[in-house]
C-alpha cells in the first residue's frame, strides 16, 4: 500500500513513516521541509495550500495520514491566522485533494485537547464535544468535522485519532515533556 504522509517530515510523521516502511508498506512525504529522517523515502516539498503538488503527492497513493499542523500552542498563540489556514483550510484542502485523486482512506490527527471543555472528568468517544474555548483546538476539531463531511458527502473513508501530548526521540525540545524532563535533571 502506497500511504501519503503528510507532516512526515516532523515529530509524529515521522515515527508514522517508519511504522509503514517496516510493515512493508511505501510511504511518501509530503512536508514543507524535507525529512532529515528518511533520505531515502519519495517526498513531496509543498504547502497543504497548493492543489498542483497535492496531487502530485497523491500519485498512485491508496491513503493518507495527515499529521501535518501548527502544533505548536504557541505558534498558534502568535499568528492564529496562519494556525487556522494550515489546520483547518489546509485540512479541507487535503480531503478535497483525495475526492479528485479518487484517495478513499484518511487518518486524521486530531488531539486530546477537543475534551478541555467538557463538563465530565472521564471523556471517551462517545462524549459530546462543545465548541472549543483555544484557537489550536478548535481548529483541529474543525478538521474533524471537515472529516465527518467528506465521509458522508463523497464516501472516503475517515478516522480521526485524538492524540494525548506524544513525547519521545526527535520531539520539539519546546514541547512540554522535554521541557519538564530537561528542568527536572536540571534540578
Amino acid at each position: 500500500m502506497r500511504v501519503l504522509v503528510t507532516g512526515g517530515s516532523g515529530f509524529v510523521g515521522s515515527h508514522v513513516v517508519d511504522r509503514l516502511n517496516a510493515h512493508g508498506h511505501e510511504a511518501v512525504i509530503f512536508d514543507l521541509v524535507p525529512s532529515p529522517w528518511h533520505p531515502d523515502v519519495d517526498a513531496v516539498i509543498g504547502s497543504l495550500m497548493d492543489a498542483g503538488a497535492l496531487d502530485e503527492a497523491l500519485d498512485s497513493c491508496d491513503a493518507i495520514v495527515h499529521m501535518a499542523a501548527v502544533a505548536d500552542v504557541r505558534e498558534v498563540d502568535r499568528e492564529p491566522g496562519h494556525a487556522e489556514h494550515v489546520n483547518t483550510r489546509g485540512t479541507a484542502r487535503l480531503l478535497e485533494a483525495a475526492r479528485r485523486n479518487g484517495v478513499e482512506r484518511l487518518a486524521y490527527a486530531s488531539t486530546i485537547w477537543v475534551y478541555s471543555d467538557c463538563e465530565p472528568q472521564e471523556v471517551d468517544e462517545r462524549t459530546p464535544v462543545i465548541p472549543p474555548s483555544h484557537l489550536y483546538t478548535a481548529t483541529k476539531f474543525a478538521g474533524e468535522l471537515y472529516c465527518k463531511s467528506y465521509s458522508e458527502a463523497y464516501g472516503i473513508e475517515t478516522t480521526v485519532l485524538r492524540l494525548g501530548i506524544p513525547y519521545g526521540p526527535r520531539a520539539r525540545e519546546a514541547a512540554v515533556i522535554p521541557t519538564f524532563v530537561g528542568k527536572a535533571l536540571r534540578g
